[in-house]
């Protein structure tokens, strides 16, 4: 059973292979250019372009979007926090790292709440409207066939091809480094 943590580390920190497959895509994906329209007019201006031009002080759009494919694809699961804006329009986006989310549910396919916790405490919790499943938290994730509520890595499938590399790496710098005996 593989966690965030360890997919992020022995998958993309310590495999080159999976850290320049996971930043191209990032990297390509981030770069598609939005098309906003209003029926079939394409608006050049809209407060929401203006979001997603500079989501939120510290990062661009390139930047947001290249985290939350990332996220994607490393843990199955991104969430964006929408804050500010008392119009109903957000002000600013945030992406809310994968692995400090715990969503609880319920009986339904709509979760109850997004919880985001920090060193074992729950900093703080997002409701969910049972209806309409509205929340601060927007939760992308990929399809799972065993889960209702996460996402499925597309790192878990490959997790034993990439322990299998990485080991062999290990192995053969420990032959060099012994003089090949």
């Amino acid at each position: 059973q593989y966690n965030y943590e360890d997919l992020a580390t022995e998958g993309y920190l310590k495999n080159a292979i999976v850290y320049r497959c996971v930043n191209e895509i990032a990297k390509g994906g981030s770069s598609v250019d939005f098309l906003l329209k209003a029926e079939d007019v394409v608006l050049e201006y809209h407060p929401m372009l203006d979001l997603l031009k500079r989501p939120n002080p510290v990062q661009s759009c390139n930047e947001f979007f290249q985290g939350l494919i990332g996220y994607l694809l490393l843990s199955g699961n991104a969430y964006i926090h929408k804050s500010g804006g008392s119009d109903g329009m957000p002000k600013e986006l945030h992406l809310l790292r994968p692995d400090r989310m715990r969503i609880i549910g319920n009986s339904t396919h709509i979760p109850d709440r997004y919880e985001y916790v920090i060193n074992g405490k729950v900093s703080a919790v997002y409701p969910v409207d049972p209806i309409s499943g509205v929340s601060e938290v927007k939760h992308i994730k990929l399809w799972n066939p065993l889960d209702d509520f996460y996402g499925c890595s597309p790192l878990t499938a490959a997790a034993v091809e990439i322990d299998q590399h990485n080991l062999a790496s290990e192995h053969n710098i420990n032959l060099l480094n012994n003089g090949a005996r």
